[in-house]
């Protein structure tokens, strides 16, 4: 009896010093921001690992709190930055691809000759398939090609 009590004691013991490396490992890594956005650029990861490299040196205890907050808050105003750099980026990146589209499109109906009309409002070109003017709003007579059945709203 004295033997079960004695190994029901070691297991729980050795349990209890296994537990928390058992729990770390479970615990998923924190993401990389590096790898969260698609653009994200090597400044923004530096920013990030600036970060965290201030964090542990504060949990270390090497760092007092105002340095810490002082850093910290230099750290938060480059990411911000960087971040608003890669939106502007893609934004850019949007409008260049949108403005690509309309080209494509216009030389399109340039090409065609006769897929294209001119409004009788406005003269805008627009395609002879089409019931309105995209510009005036004018109502197309497809018969007439290119005549006005009357004015729209």
């Amino acid at each position: 009896m004295a033997l079960i009590i004695g190994l029901t004691l070691t297991l729980l013991s050795i349990l209890v010093v296994v537990y928390p490396f058992l729990q770390s490992r479970r615990q998923p890594p924190a993401p990389d921001p590096a790898t969260c956005g698609a653009a994200a650029g090597p400044d923004l990861a530096n920013i990030y690992d600036s970060i965290r490299t201030l964090q542990l040196e504060r949990q270390l205890g090497n760092i007092p709190e105002g340095l810490y907050q002082e850093q910290l808050r230099g750290y938060r105003f480059q990411a911000a930055l960087a971040l608003r750099e890669q939106a502007q980026a893609e934004a850019r990146d949007e409008d260049w691809t949108l403005e690509e589209e309309i080209r494509v499109a216009r030389a399109g109906l340039q090409r065609t000759g006769g897929g294209a009309i001119h409004c009788p409002n406005c003269g805008t070109p627009v395609l002879s398939e089409a019931r309105q003017c995209g510009e005036c709003n004018v109502t197309l007579d497809p018969e007439s090609s290119g005549t006005s059945a009357g004015a729209g709203a």
